[in-house]
């Protein structure tokens, strides 16, 4: 058996239309499970401005072997 990829961190990626909706969110649902921010940028979504946030978090043992 060859492992080709280990993974070590789950990734989500959000749209929000502002950044206080974004703050909302992440502190409400998402630090408190252990998720952080990993990137955030301006786009473009159905031709609005929109935020676009991509959190990460790290894998437990417990998940990596329950999948």
């Amino acid at each position: 058996m060859k492992l080709i990829e280990e993974r070590t961190y789950e990734e989500r990626l959000y749209i929000y239309s502002d950044d206080i909706e974004a703050r909302k969110h992440f502190v409400s649902e998402l630090k408190p499970k252990g998720w952080m921010v990993d990137n955030c940028w301006v786009g473009i979504d159905l031709n609005q401005i929109k935020q676009f946030y991509r959190f990460k978090r790290e894998l437990t043992d417990d998940y990596v072997f329950n999948r």
